[in-house]
């Protein structure tokens, strides 16, 4: 697998790009991605402001497998991937009301 196996700002900012995140500056050391799918918000996750700093906890922020966060990043998975494999999980919005009715 080519490119590097850990997640950095760069690739956090690749995801929060590829799935049209909102970013919140405003937070002390961390900004925050806030990703949003018709309309309704399923996935936070910090960036880091260190170059350096690992970003590991993306993947479990985002309900995905280290491996999926890496192919977001590397543009192997684009956001309608992201969606199926929410749906595949039942964790969309609208799976999640259904279930609790």
């Amino acid at each position: 697998m080519p490119g590097p196996r850990i997640l950095d700002r760069e690739s956090a900012l690749a995801i929060a790009k590829k799935l049209d995140a909102d970013i919140d500056t405003s937070r002390g050391k961390h900004d925050r991605a806030i990703v949003e799918l018709d309309g309704a918000v399923v996935a936070r996750f910090g960036i880091r402001r260190g170059k350096r700093d690992g970003h590991g906890h993306i993947p479990k922020q985002l309900s995905v497998s280290l491996r999926e966060a890496l192919e977001l990043a590397r543009c192997h998975l684009y956001k309608a991937d992201y969606k199926m494999i929410l749906g595949e999980k039942g964790l969309l919005p609208d799976q999640q009301q259904k279930s609790s009715n």
